[in-house]
């Protein structure tokens, strides 16, 4: 039986060429962005003794042998955040760094294993200040990239040089998918909601469940034809790192960017309690014991750090690869990576999903 031709075999040169350009320019005008603003690019291990042990996501694990012989279980980072904290912590104000990031179980259109990402950090940036930057940001080196201001994917144009629509997830619930919750945001108030619009709901269903089976259901195709959408205020249960709103302890500073059809980045005015992080990792802890996932080690440098003193400071995730796929109007992850490992494994059935 022949061996299947490499991934890269399916660009012609001058495809192959134009994608790694157009990456170049991307990563160059981002480098630009941030060094401008005072921002200082850093550099993170990508291997760990820890990993995140949020349930929505599954750290890669390797193993190290060591000098007398025995080994111990490492893991390939989900995201740089717990090593850029360690650096805040330690007086490092403005920080970002761009390089790999690795989520075992995801090989979809939208998703590949390994993928590369931009994250950054500011001491002292309150929560309105960071989706101000993320929007300026993401304006700026989009129109310098593409040198224009209208983009088209999957047959949808958008624009990003208009002001960025803002919604709280309360708003896009109600007016993107007929949901009306309350204010505190109740699992069974929740759940009653749903059912009277017509989506499922569970009895086992969280507040995690349910919102997020909405919103991939109902509220992301509703905003792929909205231009680019900072959604923002997510309830507490889904507020993973981030803290909560001083003014509505229910929802968290927590946004996303949509745009074009896709979840781009994911942003926190971050939690800076010790107590309450270790509270939260050991909930997720349990959690993953419950559905029978693999157990992941709580990193205790992190913690420490925190108690040594991590400064109020606000940090952002994005796919670089995603941004690559609005530029370039690509339907596939694939056809903005030379060497794409989904390729190398088959493409996952239709209607498959990662953690976002």
């Amino acid at each position: 039986m022949p061996l299947p031709d490499p991934p890269e075999r399916r660009f012609s040169a001058a495809q192959i060429r134009h994608v790694l350009a157009l990456r170049a320019r991307l990563l160059d005008s981002v480098r630009r962005f941030f060094s401008s603003r005072g921002y200082l690019e850093v550099s993170v291990p990508v291997l760990g003794v820890a990993a995140d042990p949020a349930p929505a996501i599954e750290p890669m694990r390797t193993r190290l042998r060591l000098w007398d012989g025995s080994s111990r279980e490492l893991y390939l980072q989900t995201s740089p955040e717990f090593f850029l904290k360690r650096l805040l912590a330690s007086g490092c104000e403005r920080i970002y760094s761009i390089g790999p990031f690795f989520r075992d179980g995801e090989v979809t259109d939208r998703h590949n294993p390994e993928f590369f990402g931009l994250e950054w950090y500011c001491a002292g940036q309150a929560f309105h200040q960071m989706l101000d930057f993320c929007e300026e940001m993401f304006r700026e080196v989009t129109m310098d990239v593409a040198g224009k201001v209208r983009l088209e994917r999957c047959g949808i144009g958008f624009e990003v040089g208009r002001p960025f629509l803002r919604l709280s997830v309360a708003q896009a619930l109600r007016e993107l998918a007929g949901v009306e919750v309350s204010e505190d945001w109740g699992e069974d108030s929740l759940r009653r909601a749903l059912r009277r619009a017509g989506v499922a709901a569970g009895a086992d269903d969280d507040v995690d469940d349910m919102v997020n089976r909405v919103l991939i259901e109902r509220v992301e195709p509703a905003l792929a034809r909205l231009g680019p959408v900072m959604l923002h205020d997510y309830p507490m249960p889904m507020a993973a790192l981030a803290r909560s709103r001083p003014e509505n302890p229910a929802v968290a500073e927590r946004f996303e960017l949509f745009a074009g059809g896709l979840e781009l980045c994911n942003g926190y005015g971050e939690l800076v309690d010790p107590a309450e992080q270790r509270r939260r990792f050991l909930a997720h802890v349990e959690i993953r014991r419950r559905l029978g996932r693999p157990a992941v080690p709580i990193d205790e440098a992190l913690l420490k750090a925190m108690e040594d003193g991590l400064p109020a400071c606000c940090g952002c995730a994005l796919g670089l690869d995603r941004w690559l796929m609005l530029l370039c109007g690509a339907e596939r992850i694939d056809e903005v990576m030379v060497f794409p490992l989904s390729l190398e494994l088959g493409r996952a059935p239709d209607g498959a999903t990662g953690s976002a």
